[in-house]
């Protein structure tokens, strides 16, 4: 019974050894494949090893030799780099002549105030005048303004143009000092004609004239009578200048000639800023 029980037991290893055995080749041919499967599949979603190698290389790629120096290329200077500087000039600041400040201001004139008589230089021609010298209380000065007395006879509302003139070292009116036209008209009774001049800049350094300019020809056989007249005052001219005609036709002291109608001061004032 015994024997019988150890053989069986013999019997039966035999045949799991033998079971197991056939399990586990069976286990091995179901396992190769997707070993192999999974093997392809890591190798065809592996990154491309190229790609993704440094730039730097690898301790183990390091190719020379110990005592080797490896050494830098040169650097090429850059051509434009080494060009000298050039200089820059400066820029000149605009110089430009300050204007003087002025702090008073006054009307000068040398008639009495009185209109009494008419004055004419009976001019075939125009281009004649009759004016005033004046000299200011101080320079530089700024013509603001002039008033002139156009007489009640001839013809008053004739145009007439206002000059302003230097003076020669003898004091005898000059150059004219602006050539801008300054026109006026009277009314058709004549009176007091303002110019106002303030925003013109008529900058003088010197004594200097203002003079009413006949731009139509008054006429000697008219006796004056086709143009305007000055307004005089009637007493004894001492600034009063007059010219008949042309530029180089001369200037005339009123006190000295009789040839003018009407003597007297002529009735011209300006109002200067100093």
């Amino acid at each position: 019974m015994q024997k019988i029980s150890r053989n069986a037991i013999l019997i039966i290893c035999a045949i799991v050894v033998v079971t197991i055995a056939l399990s586990l080749a069976v286990c091995g041919q179901c396992q190769a494949p997707a070993l192999v499967k999974s093997t392809q599949n890591t190798t065809s979603s592996s990154p491309d090893t190229d790609s993704m190698r440094s730039p730097f290389p690898a301790p183990g790629d390091v190719t020379t030799q110990p005592n080797e120096i490896r050494t830098a290329p040169a650097i090429q200077p850059n051509p434009q780099a080494t060009q000298t500087p050039q200089a820059i000039q400066p820029t000149p600041l605009a110089t430009q002549t300050p204007k003087p400040f002025f702090r008073n201001s006054k009307e000068l004139s040398w008639d009495n105030g009185t209109y009494a008589f008419n004055n004419s230089p009976w001019a075939d021609v125009p281009g004649a005048e009759i004016g005033v010298v004046f000299s200011s209380p101080s320079y530089p000065a700024r013509i603001a303004g002039v008033r002139i007395y156009v007489g009640e006879i001839g013809a008053p509302a004739t145009a007439f143009n206002v000059s302003i003139r230097s003076l020669t070292p003898e004091g005898v009116p000059s150059i004219k000092i602006t050539d801008e036209a300054l026109v006026l008209r009277a009314s058709m009774f004549g009176g007091w004609v303002n110019l106002d001049l303030s925003q013109h800049e008529i900058i003088v350094k010197g004594d200097f004239c203002v003079s009413m300019e006949w731009l139509s020809a008054s006429g000697r056989q008219n006796r004056g009578m086709k143009a305007q007249f000055m307004g005089t005052d009637g007493a004894k001219p001492t600034h009063t200048w007059w010219k008949n005609g042309s530029e180089d036709s001369g200037w005339h002291n009123a006190g000295e000639r009789t040839e003018v109608t009407g003597v007297g001061n002529a009735m011209v004032r300006v109002r200067v800023e100093y």
